[in-house]
C-alpha cells in the first residue's frame, strides 16, 4: 500500500484551514494531483502541496489523490474522514492508494449440504471462505469484503449483503456468493407448511403456482415440455412453466442429467462456473462451463459498451462531494453480458483534466472537481472509449415565496402541492410546480384556528387547535372539503399520521390517538397524560415521540390504544420533533436543536445539538436536518447527520432577499426546502392572524444524466402474506438514488394505485373487492428517469362476505361471528368497528351495563365501561354562601367521580360577577381528574357576591352530570400572600448513604397548581457533573405531593442537589421561594432484584369481575419496558390487554381489550421484569384465577 503524510502548514481565514503535503517524491510527485471537496491542487515535484481556502463546516470529509503512472495507468487514494478544526491546524493522516486484493482461486462455503429451513423468516448465517494462489486463506464473508450475494428466488430464501439467508416461503433456492468473478453456490430449501394431497409439493407452493393443493396428479405433469414434471422441477428449484429456467441456451433436463453434451450443470444459473461466458456458450465454443479456466473471455465476446456516454456531475454545495459512476459492459456472442468495470476485468481509466473529473477507490466511479469540462477514456484490451465529462457546481439559494392570509403556521408537501395550516383561514392549497411562481389554488375554511397539517394519500389532517382535527378530502386539491373532525380535550397543534392512526399532540390535555381507518367515522382510541402541555409529536414503527414544556417523551406505541412511556428528558424550551431512523431531531428553541439515539433498552441517548441557532420546527431528509428558526435575519438553517451519532450544524440558506421574515413552520422534498414566515419576529406558538408568507428555497440541483436507475425494495408488505377485502393497507418502499429519488409508484395488480415524491416514500391503500389475490410492487423513478421496479409481493385476498371489514376465514377461526352477517350481535355496531374499538362483536352490550353497544356509541358513553351512574358534585371551595373569601382565591369543584378530559372546558366552571358580569379565568383538571379548577385571571372584586356555574361534564364512560348547578360565595378585602413551603421531603437534607434506587417524595405546606411543576421548577442535578438526572415528575392527586422517578438509578457515591424553583405556585398564585435539598448516595449499586407487593387478584380467586383490570406491585420503580413481559393467558393463548405504568413505575396495569370470558379460567404470568438498575426478577409468578358472571360497576379498578 502505498501512503502519503498530511501535515497543516497555512491558515488563512476564519472558517478555513490550508494543508500542505510533504512526503517522498517516490509517492507523490507531479504526475498526482490532491482533491479535497471540489478543490483541487497539483502536487509539486519534490512531492508537496498545499490548498488554501477549505471550509471548516462541512464535517467530516476527506482527501484524495490521483496519480498518473509511467505506464499510463491512473491510480486513486485517499484519506480517512477527518474534521478541519475552524482556525486551528488540522492532521489529516495517510493517504492509503488502492491496492488491488488478490483475487482468490476458489471460494466454500462452510458445507455445500443442502441449508434446510423450517419456519417462516427462519435465518441462517453463511459463511465463506477464500482460497488463494499462494497458499493463503481469508474469511470473506462480510460484505465490505468485495463478496456480493443474490438468490435465484428471493420469494423462496432471501440473503443480506453479509451473507444472512432469511426463509420466505416454500421452494428452493440457489444461494451464490461471487467476488472477482470465482463463484460459490449453495441450495436452500425451505419447508412451510402442510400437502393436503402428499405429492410432494407444500400447500402455499402449489396456490402461488397455480397447482390445486388438493389434487396429487398436477404433480406429475410437465407443465413446461422439458421432460421433468412439476415435483422434480419444485426439487431441483427450477421454474415449472419455463423449459430453460436460467435462460442459458440449456433446457432444465439437460443441465440437470447432462444430456446429449454430457456436461451436467447448474438449471439455476446461467453461467456455473462463473466466469462471466453462459454454460450454452460455452458449451457451443467447446469450452467446459464447470471450468472457470477452460474458456477465455475475449473469444466469446462480442462487443463492449460504456455508458453513459457523456457523464454530467453537480457539485453540491451543502454535500462536499459528487460523483458519477461508470458502467463497462461487455456483450458475448449469445446476447447475454459480463460486468467488465472492475479494473481486475481488464479496464483501465485514465482522465484529461484531474482537476476536474478524478477517481476514488471504486472502479468506475467519478468525483466532481472545479467546474469545468474534460474527457475521461476507459480501454479495454483493444477498445478504447472516450466519455465526455461536464462538472457544475450549485449553491443553495431563496427562488420565491407567495403570501399566506390567515396566519401561516406550518406546511406540509406532497408531490407539486403544498398544504398550509393557515390559523383562521384554514388549510391553503398551494400549487409548487413552477416553485418560482407558486400560486394559492384551493383551500378550506374551519371552525378553529389551523396550526398544522399532514397530508397523507387523498387526505389532509389538520390540527385545528381547541376545534380538534379536520379531515380533508384533498383528492381534488382545487375543491378540497372537510369530511370529518375529531373531538380532542385540548388544543390540537401538531399531529403525525401512521397507518390507520393519528395521533395528535393536545397541548394540556397530552396526548390523543384516533383510528381513521375509514375517514368518514373516526373515532379515538387511547391517550396519555405523561406528558403535557405537548406542543410536538412524530412517530415511526412501534415508537412515539412528544415534546412539551421542556421535555422530550419516548413511548412505545406497538399498541396504539395503549401508548408505554418508556423515558424522557429534560431540554429546555422545546417547539417540535421528528424522528427517523430511531433517532430523534428536536426544534428546542433558544436552547438549539437536540439529537437522540434511541438505545436497545428505551431510553434516548443525547448524540449532538448546540445553541448556534433558535429553531421553532424541524424536517428530516437523507443525511440533514433542517430548522425553521428565528434568531439569524430570515434564514434556513440545516445540521448535517450524514452520520446521525456526530451531527453538526453546517449552514443556513439566505432568505433575506425576499424579505425580513422567521420561521415558523418547514417541509422538505428532494431539492426543495417550503417554510412557513412571519414578518420580522414570531412572538407565540401559533396564532390565527399575521402577516405570513411561504418560502421556497433551493437546497441541491439534480442533474441525473448519468443512467444509473435508483434501488428500491419493499418495506411493507415485505413478504408474500394474506389480507382481507376491503382492508387499510400501508404501502411502503425504501428507495435510494445516486442522485435523488423523483418518485415511487406503487402498483397493485399491474394497475398504479398511488404515488409518493417525499421520503419516506408510503401510501395507504383499500384492498379491492372479489380479488382472489393482490400483486404489489413499487417503482421508484429518479430525475433522470431511470427506473427499477421492486419484486413483487403477492396477499391471498380473504373473501368479506358481509362487508363488516374482517375476513370470513377471520370471522370463523378469530373472531368466531357470523361472516354473512355484518353485525353479528345485532347491537348497532358492524363487526369490524367493534373489534377496532376493543369490544365484543359478539355481545351487543360487552360491558354489562344494560345498553346496547351501538346505542353507547351514539349517545357518546364507552361501551367498553360499565358504568351508567353519572357523576355528582361532593364538594366546593369556596362553600356555599361562604363570605370574606380572598379575592384571588381559586374556584375548586370536586366530583364524585374520574371525569373525562374532552368534556372539560371553558365553560365547565362560569364565575360571574356583579351584574353578572363573568370573571376571565382559566378551567383545568387536577386532583386525578376529580377536581375542576378555576383561576381567576386577576384579582376578584372584593365584597362582592359571586356566583358559580357548573357545567355539564361528563365522567370517563361518558355519563353526563344530570344538570347545571349554582352556589354562591362573597368575597372579603383579603388577599391570600402566604408562600407554599416544604414541609417534608425524602431523603431528608444533606442525608448519607441513600440507597440508589429510592423513591424521592417532596411534601409541600399547601395544594399546588399541578402545571407549575416543571422538569424547570423541580429537578436534580449530580453535583459532580452540574448534569441533570433524567426522570419522571408527578403531582399525586392531593396536589400536595411531588414525585420524581429517575429514568435509571442514581450512581453510587455522588452528592445529588434537589433544585424547587419560585416556578412552583399555589392555588392562589402565590410563588414559593427557591429551595435546594442535599443527598449523597451510598456506594453500594443496587444489586437487588426486584419484588412483587402485590397483585391485585389471589391465587385461586373466583368470581372476578369479567371486566377486571389486573395490577401488579412492585416494591421498587421498575424498567417500563420490561413490564411489556406481563401476560395473561387463557389456557395456551395469549389475551390481548392493554398496558399502562403508573408515574412512580412501581404499578403495571392489564386491561384486557374484550371483557374476559365469563366463568373462564385465567393465568397472570410476570416475568422479565427488570428495575433500573437492570436486576432482574429472580423467577417469574404465575397467579390462576376464574371469572364470575358479573361486571364490576364501582368507581375505580380492581
Amino acid at each position: 500500500m502505498r501512503k502519503g503524510q498530511l501535515n497543516l502548514l497555512l491558515l488563512t481565514g476564519l472558517c478555513f484551514s490550508a494543508f500542505f503535503l510533504k512526503t517522498n517524491a517516490t509517492e507523490l510527485d507531479k504526475n498526482c494531483v490532491i482533491n479535497i471537496l471540489n478543490r483541487t491542487i497539483q502536487v509539486s515535484e519534490d512531492g508537496g502541496w498545499a490548498l488554501p481556502n477549505v471550509p471548516s463546516n462541512m464535517g467530516q470529509i476527506r482527501a484524495r489523490a490521483t496519480c498518473k503512472l509511467e505506464d499510463g495507468r491512473t491510480v486513486s487514494g485517499q484519506s480517512d474522514y477527518f474534521n478541519v478544526v475552524r482556525n486551528g491546524i488540522t492532521k489529516v493522516g495517510d493517504i492509503k492508494f488502492e491496492k488491488l486484493d488478490p483475487i482468490p482461486v476458489s471460494l466454500r462455503f462452510s458445507t455445500t449440504d443442502t441449508l434446510l429451513l423450517d419456519n417462516p423468516k427462519q435465518t441462517f448465517p453463511l459463511t465463506v471462505t477464500g482460497f488463494f494462489a499462494d497458499g493463503s486463506v481469508d474469511d470473506l464473508t462480510a460484505g465490505d469484503k468485495g463478496t456480493n450475494y443474490s438468490s435465484t428466488n428471493e420469494t423462496i430464501a432471501s440473503v443480506s449483503t453479509d451473507g444472512v439467508v432469511t426463509a420466505r416461503a416454500n421452494g428452493v433456492a440457489l444461494i451464490s456468493a461471487r467476488k472477482d468473478g470465482v463463484l460459490a453456490s449453495r441450495r436452500v430449501e425451505v419447508r412451510i407448511g402442510g400437502d393436503m394431497d402428499s405429492d410432494g409439493i407444500p400447500d402455499d407452493a402449489e396456490r402461488a403456482l397455480g397447482l390445486n393443493p388438493n389434487d396429487p396428479i398436477d404433480a406429475l405433469e410437465d407443465h413446461d415440455n422439458d421432460g421433468l414434471s412439476a415435483l422434480e422441477e419444485y426439487q431441483a428449484g427450477t421454474n415449472i412453466f419455463e423449459a430453460d429456467t436460467d435462460g442459458d441456451g440449456l433446457t432444465d433436463l439437460e443441465e440437470l442429467t447432462g444430456g446429449t453434451n454430457g456436461f451436467v450443470t447448474n438449471p439455476l444459473l446461467a453461467d456455473s462456473d462463473g466466469d462471466g461466458i453462459s454454460d450454452g456458450l460455452e458449451i457451443a465454443g467447446g469450452s467446459d462451463p464447470n471450468d472457470s479456466e477452460s474458456g477465455n473471455l475475449t473469444d466469446y465476446l462480442d462487443f463492449i459498451t460504456v455508458s453513459p456516454e457523456n457523464l454530467l456531475l453537480t457539485y453540491n454545495a451543502i454535500d462536499g462531494e459528487a460523483s458519477g459512476k461508470l458502467s463497462v459492459t461487455g456483450y458475448m456472442l449469445d446476447g447475454t453480458s459480463v460486468d467488465l468495470t472492475q479494473q481486475s476485468s481488464g479496464t483501465r481509466y485514465t482522465t484529461d483534466d484531474i482537476t476536474i473529473a478524478n477517481f476514488g477507490l471504486s472502479d468506475g466511479e467519478i468525483f466532481a472537481g472545479q467546474s469545468g469540462e474534460t474527457t475521461i477514456t476507459v480501454t479495454n484490451r483493444d477498445e478504447s472509449f472516450v466519455v465526455n465529462v461536464t462538472v457544475t457546481q450549485f449553491d443553495p439559494v431563496v427562488q420565491s415565496t407567495v403570501s399566506i392570509p390567515g396566519y401561516a403556521n406550518n406546511v406540509d408537501i406532497q408531490g407539486n402541492l403544498a398544504y398550509i395550516a393557515a390559523g383562521d383561514s384554514g388549510l391553503q392549497v398551494i400549487s409548487v410546480v413552477d416553485t418560482l411562481n407558486p400560486e394559492i389554488i384551493g383551500s378550506v375554511d374551519t371552525q378553529g384556528i389551523s396550526i398544522d397539517v399532514k397530508a397523507v394519500g387523498s387526505y389532509a389532517y389538520l390540527a385545528d387547535g381547541s376545534e380538534g382535527v379536520q379531515i380533508v378530502d384533498i383528492s381534488e386539491p382545487e375543491n378540497a372539503k372537510i369530511v370529518s373532525k375529531l373531538d380532542t380535550a385540548g388544543t390540537a397543534q401538531d399531529l403525525s399520521v401512521k397507518g390507520d392512526f393519528v395521533f395528535v399532540a393536545d397541548g394540556s390535555a397530552g396526548i390523543e390517538i384516533f383510528n381513521v381507518a375509514n375517514p368518514n367515522k373516526p373515532f379515538a382510541i387511547g391517550s396519555t397524560e405523561h406528558l403535557t402541555d405537548v406542543k410536538g409529536i412524530a412517530v415511526e414503527n412501534n415508537f412515539m415521540v412528544a415534546v412539551g414544556g421542556t421535555t422530550l417523551s419516548l413511548f412505545d406505541i406497538e399498541d396504539p390504544s395503549a401508548p408505554l412511556h418508556l423515558s424522557s428528558v429534560n431540554i429546555g424550551t422545546v417547539k417540535d420533533v421528528e424522528i427517523s431512523n430511531e433517532y430523534v431531531y428536536v426544534a428546542a428553541y433558544s436552547t438549539g436543536y437536540r439529537i437522540y439515539k434511541i438505545t436497545d433498552a428505551g431510553m434516548l441517548e443525547l448524540k449532538g445539538g448546540d445553541r448556534t441557532f433558535v429553531p421553532r420546527d424541524v424536517a428530516v431528509t437523507n443525511g440533514f436536518t433542517f430548522f425553521a428558526e428565528q434568531l439569524f435575519p430570515n434564514v434556513v438553517a440545516y445540521v448535517n447527520t450524514k452520520n446521525p451519532d456526530e451531527p453538526f450544524f453546517q449552514d443556513t440558506i439566505n432568505l433575506s432577499p425576499l424579505g425580513d421574515y422567521a420561521g415558523t413552520g418547514i417541509a422538505l422534498n428532494a431539492t426543495h426546502a417550503f417554510i412557513t414566515e412571519e414578518r420580522y419576529v414570531v412572538g407565540s406558538d401559533y396564532k390565527a392572524t399575521g402577516d405570513t408568507k411561504l418560502f421556497i428555497a433551493q437546497y441541491r440541483e439534480l442533474n441525473d444524466a448519468n443512467g444509473i436507475p435508483p434501488t428500491v425494495s419493499l418495506v411493507e408488505p415485505a413478504t408474500d402474506g394474506v389480507t382481507v377485502e376491503g382492508a387499510r393497507l400501508t404501502l411502503t418502499a425504501d428507495a435510494q438514488d445516486d442522485i435523488a429519488v423523483g418518485k415511487v409508484d406503487f402498483y397493485v395488480n399491474n394497475l398504479l394505485v398511488a404515488q409518493d415524491t417525499t421520503y419516506p416514500y408510503s401510501v395507504p391503500f383499500t384492498v379491492p373487492q372479489n380479488v382472489g389475490n393482490i400483486a404489489v410492487k413499487a417503482v421508484a423513478t429518479d430525475l433522470g428517469s431511470n427506473s427499477t421496479t421492486t419484486v413483487t409481493v403477492t396477499l391471498e385476498v380473504q373473501n368479506d362476505e358481509d362487508g363488516d371489514g374482517l375476513g370470513d376465514e377471520e370471522e370463523a377461526n378469530t373472531w368466531m361471528t357470523d361472516a354473512n352477517n355484518p353485525d353479528t350481535d345485532g347491537d348497532g355496531l358492524i363487526d369490524g368497528e367493534e373489534v377496532a374499538r376493543g369490544i365484543n362483536p359478539n355481545n351487543q352490550d360487552s360491558d354489562g351495563d344494560g345498553r346496547k353497544d351501538g346505542d353507547e356509541v351514539a349517545a357518546g358513553t364507552d361501551p367498553a365501561n360499565p358504568d351508567i351512574i353519572a357523576p355528582t358534585t361532593v364538594a366546593t371551595e369556596p362553600t356555599t354562601d361562604e363570605t370574606e373569601v380572598a379575592e384571588n382565591s381559586a374556584i375548586i369543584v370536586t366530583f364524585s367521580e374520574a371525569l373525562s378530559r374532552k368534556s372539560v372546558n371553558a365553560n365547565s366552571i362560569r364565575v360571574y360577577g356583579d351584574g353578572g358580569v363573568p370573571v376571565p379565568g382559566n378551567v383545568k383538571l387536577i386532583g386525578g381528574d376529580t377536581q375542576v379548577l378555576f383561576t381567576p385571571n386577576a384579582l376578584m372584586a372584593d365584597y362582592t357576591v359571586h356566583e358559580v356555574v357548573i357545567g355539564i361534564v361528563k365522567d370517563t364512560a361518558g355519563n353526563p352530570l344530570a344538570q347545571e348547578q349554582r352556589f354562591t360565595f362573597e368575597t372579603g378585602n383579603t388577599v391570600d400572600t402566604v408562600r407554599p413551603t416544604v414541609s417534608n421531603i425524602n431523603p431528608v437534607h444533606n442525608a448519607k448513604d441513600v440507597p440508589v434506587n429510592i423513591a424521592l417524595t417532596v411534601v409541600m405546606s399547601e395544594r399546588i397548581d399541578p402545571e407549575s411543576v416543571t422538569s424547570d421548577s423541580f429537578y436534580i442535578e449530580d453535583n459532580s457533573t452540574r448534569e441533570r438526572i433524567e426522570g419522571l415528575i408527578d403531582v399525586k392527586d392531593d396536589s400536595t405531593t411531588i414525585t420524581f422517578t429517575p429514568n435509571a438509578a442514581f450512581l453510587v457515591g455522588r452528592q445529588h442537589r434537589i433544585y424547587l424553583r419560585s416556578g412552583i405556585k399555589d392555588l392562589f398564585g402565590n410563588s414559593m421561594s427557591n429551595r435546594n435539598y442535599y443527598f449523597t448516595t451510598a456506594f453500594d449499586a443496587d444489586g437487588v432484584a426486584p419484588l412483587i407487593s402485590s397483585i391485585s387478584v389471589n391465587e385461586g380467586e373466583t368470581s372476578v369481575p369479567v371486566n377486571a383490570r389486573l395490577n401488579v406491585r412492585f416494591d421498587e420503580a421498575i424498567n417500563s419496558y420490561s413490564t411489556k413481559n406481563i401476560q395473561l393467558f387463557k389456557g395456551d393463548e395469549i389475551v390481548a390487554v392493554d398496558l399502562t405504568n403508573s408515574s412512580d413505575l412501581r404499578t403495571a396495569t392489564l386491561k384486557p381489550k374484550l371483557n374476559l370470558e365469563p366463568e373462564t379460567g385465567y393465568t397472570l404470568v410476570v416475568d422479565g421484569i427488570s428495575d433500573l438498575s437492570g436486576n432482574l426478577l429472580e423467577s417469574a409468578q404465575s397467579t390462576s384465577f376464574t371469572t364470575g358472571t358479573q361486571t364490576d360497576t364501582q368507581t375505580g379498578s380492581l
